[in-house]
């Protein structure tokens, strides 16, 4: 089944340590979105941004399907996309967890190419987490709250089920979501977890794209409805992520958070 159609404005930022650079690159943006609309900016030197003190800026304009659209974001890493239309869409939670799975893959691939591995910050000083909802519980956060119900499949590299136990639900609270349970398995070389949780789907995506689980599955609701805002901030943060590893930046000088010693163990390699 097609996915709904959506109008997007992707905002690029070119950067580069010379002009030439900066040339270099926006010829193979030009080349891989030839026939979409494309505005190029000036190439601007800036001293103060040393070493990247050449950029430009590009604003493209296309319509793609749901699917496409995520790839094409996580291909070129847009700072900011702006949903034009339409004002919603509708997707069966089959749809938006193969939609998910697929993005996971897609920053997976980029992931192993820079050597970037997801780790676990320091959440020793979050407070515990409530774990577990009752079903009035669930059934405001999804209805009302316009969240929803999932699990996530993550694999770790400790074998300690305690300190899984005692992690875990502090990780999805840092990014949004409550935790309703936790199972973990022994895996290859440490521990698998599935863990359901509860969020809105902003909060979910930036989960996946932190901890780049094994895969994902949304349980509730049935039908997932997306406004052009959600979908908007979902689609930046995925290219503002993909960017930032593909310049090598420390991710968690950018989240402005430490890092513990626990790693999740994505199996990149």
């Amino acid at each position: 089944m097609a996915l709904p159609e959506v109008k997007a404005k992707l905002y690029l930022e070119i950067l580069g340590r010379s002009r030439k650079a900066v040339e270099e690159r926006l010829e193979r943006v030009k080349r891989g979105l030839a026939g979409e609309r494309l505005e190029v900016g000036e190439i601007i030197e800036d001293p103060s941004m040393d070493p990247l003190r050449f950029s430009s800026l590009v604003e493209v304009t296309l319509k793609a399907p749901l699917d496409a659209l995520f790839k094409r974001v996580a291909e070129y890493s847009p700072t900011m996309v702006e949903v034009l239309s339409p004002g919603k869409i509708e997707l069966p939670a089959e749809e938006l967890s193969s939609l998910l799975n697929d993005l996971i893959r897609e920053i997976r691939k980029v992931a192993k190419e820079k050597g970037y591995v997801p780790a676990v910050p320091d959440v020793k000083e979050l407070p515990e987490p409530k774990i577990g909802f009752d079903d009035e519980e669930l059934w405001e956060l999804i209805d009302e709250g316009r969240s929803l119900l999932y699990s996530v499949r993550l694999r770790f590299s400790t074998g300690n089920e305690t300190l899984a136990r005692e992690i875990i639900p502090k990780l999805f609270l840092l990014e949004g979501a409550g935790v309703n349970s936790v199972e973990l398995y022994p895996g290859d070389g440490g521990l698998v977890a599935e863990v359901e949780a509860v969020s809105p789907l902003e909060s979910l995506v930036g989960l996946l794209l932190r901890y780049l689980p094994e895969s994902v599955k949304v349980l509730e609701p049935g039908i997932v409805d997306i406004t052009a805002q959600e979908l908007q901030n979902c689609l930046s943060d995925v290219g503002s992520f993909v960017s930032s590893i593909r310049m090598r930046e420390d991710l968690g000088d950018a989240y402005e958070k430490d890092v513990f010693s626990f790693s999740l163990s994505p199996n990149l390699k």
